[in-house]
């Protein structure tokens, strides 16, 4: 899946001094070859990047093209059919409906497309040690134990594109191995790439390209 921001400026940072970024005011071309990381202190426009790869936000000037379309020119319906069958979105917030439980929340995203079954679906919570956690609330996991399962939601589907925003800021060391070998098998499989954005930390990941904001 090929993206190409041409000349972006985010309305929020307008008047701010664009020079030293390689992602705004700028030409940038990704592909599925190598993972991405968008790295920046707070207030660079991370999360309103990939907000505008999942159609969230269009509050920019410049372009920016979807495998050679520009998605100004998306509808709702382009819009919804990107987000079920190529892009999948983690949003820093989570997203999660705190009233249902673990096994709930999964499920719902996966009748979407029926991606997988129920067996590897609990085979990603085992993954994570959560499995004993299926039946109980969202709102009564820890926040490291709610981004594993909003992690695992977000895999719930076919994409091309994965974006992930700040995905491990509660996990440790143990965990943040896991979910990579997770989304790395992942992204193997479906033929695809991931862009994160993160506050300078690469996780010890090679073979990434380290975009500045």
């Amino acid at each position: 899946m090929k993206i190409f921001f041409k000349n972006v400026i985010p309305a929020p940072l307008k008047e701010e001094d664009l020079n030293s970024s390689e992602v705004w005011d700028s030409e940038l071309k990704t592909e599925g070859s190598v993972p991405y990381f968008l790295s920046s202190n707070s207030g660079k426009g991370k999360s309103t990047f990939l907000k505008y790869l999942y159609g969230l936000r269009n509050d920019y000037e410049g372009n920016i093209y979807i495998d050679e379309k520009d998605i100004a020119t998306f509808s709702l319906s382009d819009w919804a059919n990107i987000r079920k069958e190529k892009v999948a979105y983690l949003p820093q917030d989570l997203q999660l409906v705190d009233h249902l439980s673990v096994w709930d929340n999964l499920i719902l995203k996966n009748k979407l497309t029926s991606h997988y079954s129920e067996k590897e679906i609990r085979d990603f919570l085992a993954l994570f040690n959560i499995t004993s956690q299926i039946d109980k609330p969202i709102n009564q996991l820890s926040i490291g134990q709610q981004q594993r399962v909003a992690l695992i939601r977000t895999l719930l589907q076919p994409f091309k594109l994965l974006l992930l925003d700040e995905p491990f800021s509660h996990l440790d060391e143990e965990n943040i191995k896991i979910g990579f070998d997770l989304i790395d098998s992942i992204c193997k499989k479906e033929d695809a790439y991931y862009i994160i954005a993160t506050l300078g930390y690469s996780y010890g990941v090679e073979s990434n390209k380290t975009l500045l904001l």
